[in-house]
């Protein structure tokens, strides 16, 4: 297989090529990213596959394999008053009446001790956007906890107009739908959450794949205590920066062109430049 560049050219593509890969990035984040790459993310993948950069094969991103999950058997007493309206097909018959609302989906992402340090992660899915807090314990006491912060950072406007309807699953942490539902102030009803059914990870399907993205920085079996609030700004902040084809965009720049940069800057985001997204465990050594 030929090479249709120019010596200059291709040694400018093998070497951006190297330094985006070996930073946690994906070939289509450094295509859309640099204007000068003379070629497109199909071709570069022709150049890698015969061998003919300096990046190899095994060096990309690989598919992620979905390995059974292990279900453990917990019991615990729950109110089920609280799903009482609360369910999928209220989600959707509330979709119908409110046409265009913004949804967010939520979820935590536990480490190898399902009883320690875990984190909450809420994601707004047209924008593909991101956000992720620590929790000490997988509880509903620590989920309640982190929305009276955002209750406190934010306006009742500015609250509503983020976490308006929230759809979650049935885990036992997310059995106080009123305490993120209700203003712990004023007593205001500012947002709506919903559960999904038993076992259908797909009717959340953009935030387990986003999940993806976080899981390069944080490979399962990682133990979480170590995470510090700044160290997860840090990385929602490389997430949140990475380019996606799904919306020709970052999620940090839609979020910027409909929320404005003072609601980014409540959530402790900030832009990162694209040739420095850096999506790999030893991120929070290049600090």
């Amino acid at each position: 297989m030929g090479i249709n560049l120019t010596g200059p050219e291709f040694d400018y593509l093998d070497q951006q090529l190297t330094n985006g890969i070996r930073q946690g990035q994906s070939i289509h984040h450094i295509v859309t990213s640099d204007p000068n790459i003379p070629c497109s993310s199909r071709t570069i993948y022709r150049y890698v596959t015969h061998n003919l950069t300096s990046i190899k094969g095994h060096e990309l991103r690989r598919k992620v394999i979905l390995r059974k999950r292990i279900t453990q058997k917990v019991t615990p007493t729950i109110d089920l008053s609280v799903r009482l309206h609360r369910a999928y097909p209220d989600f959707i018959a509330f979709l119908l009446l409110h046409p265009g609302v913004l949804v967010a989906q939520m979820d935590t992402i536990l480490g190898p001790r399902h009883d320690g340090p875990c984190l909450l992660t809420i994601h707004f899915i047209t924008f593909r956007f991101m956000i992720a807090f620590k929790l000490e314990s997988h509880t509903c006491e620590e989920v309640s906890r982190v929305f009276r912060y955002l209750q406190t950072i934010f306006t009742p406007d500015e609250y509503r107009a983020l976490f308006s309807v929230i759809l979650t699953d049935r885990g036992t942490e997310f059995v106080r739908p009123d305490d993120i539902e209700i203003h712990h102030q004023t007593g205001e009803v500012l947002a709506h959450v919903f559960f999904a059914d038993p076992q259908a990870s797909n009717q959340k399907a953009q935030i387990e794949e986003n999940h993806t993205l976080l899981r390069y920085v944080l490979p399962k079996g990682t133990r979480l205590g170590f995470l510090t609030d700044e160290f997860v700004s840090l990385m929602l902040s490389h997430i949140n920066s990475y380019q996606r084809k799904v919306i020709a965009s970052t999620p940090y720049e839609l979020m910027k062109i409909y929320y404005g940069e003072h609601i980014l800057a409540k959530l402790k985001v900030r832009a990162i430049s694209p040739d420095k997204v850096y999506l790999k465990p030893s991120l929070f050594s290049q600090k």
